[in-house]
């Protein structure tokens, strides 16, 4: 596929990734057939319909998946990644796709934190370049991805070893405010993420007025809510019941 044009190379690949569909295991059989060597390809050219479809098939990759996360680090994925963020030109849905994948480098299976590539990203200066998109976001889909990769960059790990300033929870606490229950949950991931085995940021989240049961009503109260997103919310509220939660 390197020697084609790069008009047929981005043929081959938004045709491979449509057929992938939205199932995670038929994204993840894709992504293995192109093989990460051509993955980090795609993310280092310039096409922008090969970054995007490279950093999708990044994520279908190393979702949970530790053995895949470290084969990623191993074969220097995170450099193609960073540059992304790092240019002034990338798309939003390219920046988006990124950030997702960040934060689906650093957790496997059980909210288990990924030391190797929490510490390369956080090297190579991934949590500056997070922190300056959520403080001024493309869109607000993209600052609660991002919220979420900065949550899962520094799960189990003490805020100040990768952190130079304090991190904004009243902003993050404030992505919760949004119609679309898609995005609240995951507004709500980045908050239980965030929360989980850090008792600085459960304090914090607490201090900032905590999370409302108002929040998670809709999901409980709707008959034809979807299932997926109730179990995500029945888990929300269950982490937030620890120490958040007003009711």
């Amino acid at each position: 596929m390197e020697d084609w044009s790069i008009i047929i190379r981005e043929q081959a690949a938004m045709t491979l990734w449509t057929l992938a569909g939205a199932q995670k295991p038929q994204r993840k059989m894709i992504a293995e057939k192109i093989g990460i060597s051509q993955i980090i390809s795609m993310l280092i050219s310039k096409s922008e319909k090969l970054q995007y479809v490279g950093a999708k098939c990044v994520v279908s990759l190393v979702f949970e998946n530790l053995s895949n996360q470290n084969l990623i680090l191993k074969e220097n994925g995170i450099d193609p990644l960073i540059r992304l963020l790092k240019l002034e030109k990338t798309s939003d849905r390219v920046i988006l796709a990124v950030v997702e994948t960040i934060g689906a480098l650093c957790v496997d299976i059980a909210h288990v934190n990924n030391e190797r590539t929490q510490t390369e990203l956080a090297e190579k200066g991934a949590l500056t370049l997070l922190l300056r998109i959520l403080e001024n976001p493309p869109s607000k889909f993209i600052q609660i991805e991002t919220a979420h990769a900065i949550a899962c960059l520094i799960l189990n790990r003490p805020n100040s070893e990768y952190l130079e300033k304090k991190l904004d929870i009243s902003l993050i606490l404030g992505l919760l405010e949004t119609n679309d229950l898609e995005m609240r949950l995951k507004a709500g991931s980045a908050i239980t993420v965030l929360a989980y085995n850090n008792t600085e940021n459960q304090y914090d989240i607490k201090v900032n007025g905590g999370i409302s049961y108002d929040y998670y009503a809709v999901y409980f109260e709707k008959k034809s809510i979807n299932p997926i997103l109730l179990c995500r919310a029945c888990f929300q509220v269950s982490v937030a019941l620890l120490f958040s939660l007003d009711k």
